[in-house]
C-alpha cells in the first residue's frame, strides 16, 4: 500500500512538473539585451559590428582572431549592414542560434542597441528545460558582453588614441604673426619668430602668460603658412609685422600629446574625426600650445604639446 501511494505521489509530482514546464516555458523563447551606449553611432558600428575590432574590447583572452569565445560560447558575425549585424551564437555541443543586433541613433553622443534571438525549446520536457536554462545563460552573456563593450567605448582614449576634453578657451589677449615658408619650418625658424613676438610684447609693456601657440598649414605647391601667437596679459597695439588679437572665450577641444610631429598630426586628425562624429563645427583652425621648448629638447619623444581645436 505504501509503495502504491509512493508511486501515485511520484506520478502526480512528475505530472505537475511536466505541466509546469509546458505552462511556464513558452513554445518560443525570446532572448534580448537592450540599452544604449554613451557614444556616437559611427564608433559603435565600427567597434561592435566589425569582428576585426572585437579583440580590443572582448572580455576574455582571445587565442584566435577569428574565434571569439565567452563563457564556453562562440560568437561570430555572419552578415553585416551599416548599423546591424547577424551574430551566430554557438554553445559547446549545442546547435547554433542566429541572433541580430541593431543600432539606433538617439543623439550625437548616444546610440541605442537591441540584441535579440529566438530559441525553440521543443516538446520533450527535458530538452525544453535544458533550453530554458540555455536561454537564461545566453541572456546573461549578452548583457556581460554589452557591458564590456560599453565600458570600452565609453573611454575616448580607447577610440581616438588620445584624451579629448571639451573646455572653455580662457586666453583672450594674443600677439600673432604669419609667415610663408617654402619648406616645412624647422625649430630654429619657429623660435626665432617666437623671440621676435616676445620682444615686441615686452617693448609694449606686456608679458607672455602661456606657452607659444602654432599652426602650420600646407599651401599646395607654394609651401607652408606658419602662424605663431603668444598669449599675453594685456592689450597692445598692432604693427606692420605683428597683429594683436582679442580671442573669444569659446568652446574648444583639448588634447595633451607626447611625441613629435607625427604624433601631433595624428592627434589633430583624431580630433577632426571627433568633431565629425559628434556633429560639431569648427569656427577656427586648431593650434599647438608648445609646452616643451623644442630648441632645448631635441628628443621628439619627450615633446609635450597641448592641442586646442575650437568648436561650436
Amino acid at each position: 500500500m505504501n509503495i502504491k501511494k509512493l508511486i501515485i505521489a511520484v506520478t502526480v509530482v512528475l505530472i505537475i512538473v511536466i505541466l509546469g514546464i509546458f505552462l511556464f516555458i513558452p513554445a518560443v523563447i525570446n532572448i534580448s539585451a537592450a540599452g544604449y551606449f554613451n557614444n556616437n553611432s559611427r564608433v559603435c558600428a565600427d567597434y561592435l559590428l566589425k569582428e576585426s575590432n572585437w579583440q580590443k574590447w572582448w572580455p576574455e583572452k582571445i587565442t584566435d582572431d577569428s574565434n571569439f569565445v565567452f563563457q564556453n560560447t562562440n560568437f561570430a558575425i555572419t552578415d553585416r549592414s551599416p548599423y546591424a549585424a547577424g551574430i551566430d551564437i554557438t554553445k559547446t555541443n549545442k546547435k547554433s542560434i542566429n541572433s541580430t543586433i541593431d543600432l539606433v541613433l538617439y543623439k550625437p553622443d548616444s546610440t541605442g542597441f537591441e540584441w535579440k534571438c529566438k530559441l525553440t525549446p521543443g516538446n520533450n520536457p527535458i530538452s525544453r528545460l535544458e533550453n530554458y536554462f540555455l536561454a537564461v545563460e545566453i541572456k546573461k552573456n549578452m548583457d556581460k558582453l554589452m557591458k564590456a563593450f560599453t565600458d570600452y567605448v565609453g573611454v575616448k582614449k580607447n577610440v581616438y588614441g588620445i584624451e579629448i576634453d571639451k573646455r572653455k578657451f580662457t586666453d583672450t589677449f594674443m600677439i600673432s604673426t604669419e609667415k610663408l615658408v617654402t619648406a616645412y619650418p624647422d625649430n630654429k625658424t619657429i623660435y626665432t619668430i617666437i623671440d621676435e613676438l616676445s620682444n615686441y610684447a615686452k617693448a609694449n609693456g606686456a608679458s607672455m602668460v602661456k606657452y607659444p601657440m602654432m599652426n602650420i598649414e600646407k599651401r599646395d605647391s607654394s609651401g607652408y603658412a606658419l602662424k605663431l601667437a603668444l598669449p599675453i596679459n594685456k592689450q597692445i597695439p598692432s604693427s606692420d609685422k605683428f597683429r594683436f588679437r582679442f580671442m573669444i572665450q569659446g568652446n574648444t577641444l583639448f588634447a595633451p600629446v607626447t611625441g613629435g610631429n607625427a604624433s601631433i598630426e595624428n592627434a589633430i586628425e583624431q580630433m577632426r574625426m571627433y568633431i565629425s562624429d559628434y556633429k560639431l563645427s569648427a569656427p577656427a583652425i586648431p593650434f599647438q600650445s608648445m609646452v616643451t621648448n623644442r630648441l632645448l629638447v631635441t628628443d621628439t619623444a619627450k615633446w609635450v604639446t597641448n592641442i586646442y581645436y575650437p568648436v561650436m
